[in-house]
């Protein structure tokens, strides 16, 4: 698990959260409340790639999220 930075929001980034080929990052939406963005992709993808992607994903929602207390 990897500590990284969302759009100024904290978030966690967990390569491989479902094998091979996927990526998870959790963004911190409130102290009890998150949004995730989990990515698998086919057998020719890398995980490497996968937490690139699921990483571009999360930038683009994490401006439209709510800020929480």
């Amino acid at each position: 698990m990897n500590q990284i930075t969302v759009a100024g929001r904290k978030a966690v980034e967990l390569p491989g959260s479902a094998g091979k080929g996927a990526c998870l990052i959790g963004i911190s939406v409130a102290e009890k409340a998150r949004a995730t963005v989990n990515l698998g992709l086919s057998n020719s993808g890398t995980t490497e790639q996968a937490c690139t992607d699921a990483k571009s994903i999360a930038e683009q929602i994490a401006p439209k999220l709510p800020r929480g207390n």
